[in-house]
C-alpha cells in the first residue's frame, strides 16, 4: 500500500512538473504582402535579359505570371519564378519572351511558405509594364501607374485536377488561362547599331514574334526524343509568315521561342532591318494540341497581322523606326481553315512558295483593313 501511494504521488508530481513547461510560442501574426507588386525589375540591356526578384516581404509566394494586351484580346504564361530568387541570385529571362514591349503583367500567387505566414492565401496582382525600345539603350518601366492587388478565394484556372497549386512544373498549370499562342504587337524595337549576342541583330527596326509552345510531356518513363513505336507523339506550334504579299517561311517548335520577322539569328532579305520604307506582315499560328494537356487555344488559327512598320536612315546615320499597326485574331472562315488544313496535312507541311492569290489573301489578310 505505501509503495503504491508513493508510486501514485511521483505521478503526481511528474505530471505537475510538465504542466509547468513554457508554453509554445504563437504562430507569427499572419502578413499582407506588397500591394504594388511582388516582384523587382532590372533590365540588362547590354545582354538583353530581364532580371527580377521578389521584394523583401513577398519571399514564399509562388507565382505563375502571364502577359495580356493592352486591348485585352489576349493572354499568355511568362517571367518563370521560384519563391525565393533574390537580388543576389536573380530569376532572368530573355527580354523577347514578354511577347510584346507594352501590356499588362498579372501575377497569382500563392502562400508556400511553411508557416504560413501570409495565411495561406492566394493573390493577384495587375499593372502595366513597358520597354521604350524606341530609347538608346532600351529602358524598361514597371509598374507603370495603379496598381490592382486582390486576396482570391480560388484561383481562375479551378476547379480542376492539381488546380489549388503553383508550380512551374506542373503541365496542367502551364498556360492553363492563355487564350493564343501568340500575342500583338510583336516585340519590336529600334537599335542605333549593330547588336551582337542574344539579339543577333543589325542596326535598324527589331521584330521577333514569340509564341508558345505546347509543353506535353515532362519526367516520363518514355523515350520522347523521337515519335514512334511506344513513344507520345511530339507536340508542336506550327508559324507560317508572308512578307509584302510572298511566303517567307515556316518554323514549328515544341518549345517557346521566338520568330525573327526581321533579322536575328534569321536574316530576312524581303524584311531587312534597314529598308528605307514600310513592309505588310502576315503570320499564321496553329498548336497541335496532342497530348494529356489540352489547351484552348490549340487547334485553332491565329492570325497577326501588321502594316507600315520599318526603318529609315536619317542624314546624320541615325536610324528613324515607324512601328506600324498590328492586330491579332483568329480565323474561322470553313474555306480558309480547309485551306490551312491542306498544306498543314500535306508532306511539304507549307504552302506554295510565291506571291499570294487573290483568293489567299483574302483569306489572310484581315477583311476590311
Amino acid at each position: 500500500m505505501k509503495r503504491l501511494l508513493l508510486l501514485t504521488m511521483a505521478a503526481l508530481l511528474l505530471g505537475t512538473s510538465c504542466n509547468n513547461r513554457p508554453a509554445a510560442p504563437p504562430p507569427p501574426p499572419v502578413i499582407d504582402p506588397p500591394t504594388d507588386g511582388p516582384l523587382v525589375f532590372k533590365y540588362d540591356a547590354a545582354e538583353g535579359y530581364l532580371d527580377y526578384w521578389y521584394k523583401d516581404n513577398a519571399f514564399g509566394i509562388g507565382l505563375h505570371t502571364y502577359v495580356e494586351g493592352l486591348d485585352g484580346s489576349w493572354r499568355v504564361m511568362t517571367l518563370p519564378t521560384l519563391p525565393y530568387d533574390n537580388k543576389v541570385a536573380p530569376a532572368f529571362y530573355r527580354v523577347q519572351g514578354l511577347v510584346t514591349t507594352e501590356g499588362y503583367l498579372v501575377h497569382y500567387g500563392l502562400d508556400q511558405t511553411l508557416n504560413k505566414i501570409y495565411g495561406g492565401r492566394k493573390f493577384r496582382w495587375k499593372y502595366r509594364f513597358k520597354l521604350h525600345t524606341q530609347e538608346n539603350p532600351w529602358r524598361f518601366e514597371a509598374p507603370i501607374g495603379p496598381v490592382e492587388f486582390e486576396v482570391l478565394e480560388r484561383f481562375p484556372w479551378e476547379p480542376g485536377g492539381q488546380a489549388a497549386i503553383i508550380d512551374t512544373r506542373n503541365l496542367f498549370l502551364h498556360n492553363a488561362i492563355a487564350t493564343s499562342p501568340i500575342g500583338a504587337p510583336p516585340f519590336i524595337g529600334c537599335l542605333q547599331e549593330d547588336v551582337p549576342g542574344i539579339f543577333n541583330a543589325k542596326k535598324g527596326i527589331y521584330i521577333a514574334s514569340w509564341h508558345r509552345g505546347v509543353i506535353q510531356w515532362r519526367d516520363e518513363d518514355v523515350d520522347v526524343t523521337w515519335p514512334g513505336p511506344g513513344n507520345p507523339p511530339w507536340s508542336y506550334t506550327r508559324n507560317w509568315y508572308w512578307i509584302d504579299g510572298e511566303y517567307e517561311a515556316y518554323v514549328a517548335t515544341s518549345n517557346s521561342n521566338p520568330i525573327y520577322i526581321t533579322n536575328g539569328i534569321q536574316y530576312n532579305p524581303r524584311f531587312p532591318s534597314l529598308s528605307n520604307r514600310t513592309h505588310e506582315v502576315i503570320l499564321l499560328s496553329y498548336a497541335d494540341g496532342v497530348g494529356p494537356y489540352p489547351k484552348s487555344w490549340e487547334k485553332r488559327y491565329f492570325r497577326l497581322a501588321g502594316r507600315g512598320a520599318g526603318a529609315f536612315l536619317n542624314p546624320d546615320g541615325s536610324v528613324r523606326c515607324e512601328f506600324g499597326e498590328w492586330r491579332l485574331d483568329e480565323i474561322t472562315d470553313p474555306a480558309a481553315i480547309a485551306w490551312f488544313d491542306a498544306f498543314r496535312t500535306s508532306r511539304r507541311e507549307q504552302p506554295p512558295d510565291g506571291p499570294m492569290t487573290p483568293q489567299q489573301r483574302a483569306w489572310l489578310w484581315p477583311a476590311g483593313w
